[in-house]
């Protein structure tokens, strides 16, 4: 195991650059951890929780990460410093999923108490409170035009809720309860699997997709963004930085909203570590 590897795991994640790998143990564990991925050495360990950490993730930034713990709050630390930016604290129970609007302007939150919270990430207020669920809302995530709010719960439903006014537009009904999901990156397509090991595919019918909402990665050598649609890479110009842009290829054309930042793959955001020699972790 690498150094300061958790008991068990409870879901793991890579930064937006590629550089850091971030882990999340369960079975009582109240931390986080984060590895670099070229070495296999331990950056940092964040503390603060007082349960629990059910699930941690990057910004689409890479320069915070967002937790949800069993505490009934979600944490917002800077990846820089390990300190505590901002704590969310408006839920009655554990708080099971958690995500970052496409845009990073949004948080959400789905709880035990069977509500989903979008919250201002300017000042972690509350926006809204969608509440339809019957039982614990397990996961959660926007569509990737941002228009759309997924959930899923232990109530055995699928169901989708308008961002902007929080109201509920769709529901699907599966036999069991649904623990996760996941949502296609162009279409309103979304994949949701349940407590028996089935994976179930929904598809909303009759409702447009809107722009997709990416982030532009710079390599070195200018700006790179990969279509969604087709799968190609772009090779884009710091000028389109924030505007919507179409798919060079010919065949495509799908048009893309860029976000008006991009992550630099080629910058460590994370404090470095001091130079070590030694054998690592996978070499012995």
């Amino acid at each position: 195991d690498p150094p300061g590897m958790m008991s068990s795991v409870q879901c793991c994640s890579f930064s937006p650059n590629g550089q850091t790998l971030l882990l999340t143990g369960s079975q009582n564990e109240k931390d986080f951890l984060l590895y670099n991925v070229n070495t296999g050495n331990l950056r940092a360990k964040f503390s603060g929780h007082d349960s629990t950490i059910s699930k941690s993730i990057f910004n689409t930034r890479g320069d915070e990460i967002l937790s949800a713990s069993h505490d009934n709050t979600l944490k917002i630390w800077d990846v820089n410093t390990g300190q505590v930016m901002m704590t969310l604290a408006k839920h009655s129970d554990e708080v099971l999923g958690c995500c970052y609007s496409p845009d990073d302007q949004f948080i959400l939150s789905a709880s035990a108490d069977k509500n989903l919270i979008l919250w201002d990430r300017s000042n972690g207020q509350p926006k809204s409170i969608m509440k339809g669920h019957i039982d614990k809302v397990t996961d959660c995530a926007y569509s990737a035009d941002g228009n759309w709010i997924i959930s899923t719960s232990a109530d055995c439903s699928l169901r989708i809720w308008q961002t902007d006014s929080g109201a509920e537009i769709a529901k699907f009904v599966s036999t069991t309860p649904l623990t996760c999901l996941a949502v296609h990156p162009d279409r309103l397509v979304f994949s949701a699997g349940d407590v028996d090991g089935s994976v179930y595919i929904f598809q909303v019918i009759g409702v447009k997709a809107g722009t997709p909402i990416l982030t532009a990665t710079s390599l070195g050598k200018g700006l790179f963004v990969i279509c969604p649609h087709c799968g190609r890479e772009i090779q884009i110009g710091h000028e389109s930085v924030g505007y919507e842009i179409s798919c060079s290829n010919s065949g495509c054309q799908q048009k893309i909203q860029l976000n008006p930042f991009y992550v630099n793959a080629m910058i460590s955001l994370i404090r470095q570590e001091p130079k070590k020699k030694k054998k690592y972790w996978w070499q012995k």
